[in-house]
């Protein structure tokens, strides 16, 4: 069922993909912890984890962010690259930095809205050309 809600999230994100922008969805069997998305674009190139939480209350889990998957982003962030997740709550968007990773797996997975607008550098997202403009400009 994830998957089919990741799927959707990547078709809304495409679906404001500008013109200059190449990107890709990478469905990586071998490298754990790969990113689903790769994007470059004006010269940047960054990652995106795209997450859909289930809702419990209200808290939603996002238990299937791996520890592979956070390692991958505190390695590229330690590298000096961005990364970043796409993480939908019911139907509101938000979008946080990669070295966030280890913060959305606190608590067992269990984040809500409020969490993920105290983040610093975390931002609220309202179309998919602002992620756009946003993943390849900070």
């Amino acid at each position: 069922m994830n998957q089919t809600l990741e799927r959707n999230l990547w078709r809304w994100l495409k679906s404001g993909l500008p013109t200059n922008v190449h990107a890709q969805r990478i469905e990586n069997g071998v490298a754990r912890g790969t990113p689903d998305v790769e994007a470059c674009g004006n010269g940047t190139s960054t990652w995106v984890e795209l997450k859909v939480g289930r809702p419990h209350g209200e808290w939603y889990d996002l238990n299937h962010l791996t520890q592979q998957q956070a390692m991958w982003h505190w390695e590229r962030t330690r590298a000096g690259g961005t990364s970043w997740f796409l993480v939908q709550l019911g139907k509101e968007r938000f979008l946080v930095p990669g070295r966030y990773a280890q913060t959305l797996r606190s608590n067992r997975g269990h984040v809500s809205r409020g969490l993920l607008l105290t983040l610093k550098d975390g931002m609220y997202a309202v179309s998919a050309p602002e992620v756009w403009w946003l993943i390849l400009n900070f």
